[in-house]
């Protein structure tokens, strides 16, 4: 069963239990175990919280409100993006958009 030799290799490099996924994926065959590297892959690219969508979701909502009726489909999605993105979008200079 490729769960048990999972975790005798891991007891036996005494691996921390609270190891951070990456980390574990890292050190994961995927010709040897290809099953629990692709739950590894899963794991580690899962949102630790929600906090995120729901910021997002919470700005596309006071976009729509504000402008919904003035503007195209496409337009509505690029201002959601750059409002999502605000904090990479204001570290960039002006020539970056053009």
């Amino acid at each position: 069963n490729a769960s048990l030799l999972w975790q005798q290799r891991c007891m036996s490099k005494r691996a921390s239990v609270h190891q951070p996924a990456n980390e574990a994926l890292s050190q994961c065959p995927s010709l040897t175990f290809p099953n629990i590297h692709k739950l590894l892959k899963v794991l580690a690219t899962l949102p630790v919280s929600t906090a995120t969508p729901e910021r997002v979701f919470s700005k596309v909502e006071r976009t729509l409100t504000a402008i919904r009726s003035t503007m195209s489909e496409e337009r509505l999605q690029d201002l959601i993006l750059l409002r999502a993105n605000r904090d990479r979008v204001t570290a960039m200079s002006v020539d970056a958009f053009i």
